[in-house]
């Protein structure tokens, strides 16, 4: 038996004992006329409350708790899937996107180095022309 049944036996038979003894000790001289007169009255009503506590004290441990438990879990596990799904989503357009992004800033780079030579060239030959028509001011001067 596990700790709440025994508990629970363990309780009511002790109330079931105090209505046995309460129910022993009447007074047999008094007419029993009215239940209310009764003196076991209480303690079937301590034993009807007692008893329902126990039980309920019982449900809410073995079956209540648990399956509010297992349920939140589910509930816990099945939105970790659902965020983990959307994040590999997510890292997977997100690498779409930095992969596109790395290949026109590679084709920049190459644009801008090809055109930085292009650029050499010229102002190399721009000097040597330059430096050719100074040579021919002086020559004529």
């Amino acid at each position: 038996m596990t700790k709440w049944t025994t508990a629970l036996t363990a309780f009511l038979a002790a109330q079931l004992l105090g209505a046995c003894v309460a129910l022993a000790q009447t007074d047999s001289s008094k007419p029993a006329g009215n239940v209310g007169d009764l003196p076991i009255k209480f303690d079937i009503n301590s034993l009807t409350a007692g008893g329902f506590l126990a039980w309920y004290a019982w449900y809410t441990q073995s079956r209540s708790f648990p399956k509010i438990q297992k349920d939140h879990r589910d509930d816990m596990a099945a939105a970790r899937e659902a965020f983990l799904a959307a994040m590999q989503g997510e890292r997977q357009m997100f690498a779409g996107q930095f992969d596109r992004l790395d290949k026109r800033l590679s084709e920049a780079q190459t644009q801008m180095h090809s055109d930085g030579q292009a650029l050499a060239i010229a102002l190399t030959e721009l000097s040597k022309a330059v430096n050719t028509l100074q040579a021919k001011q002086v020559a004529n001067v």
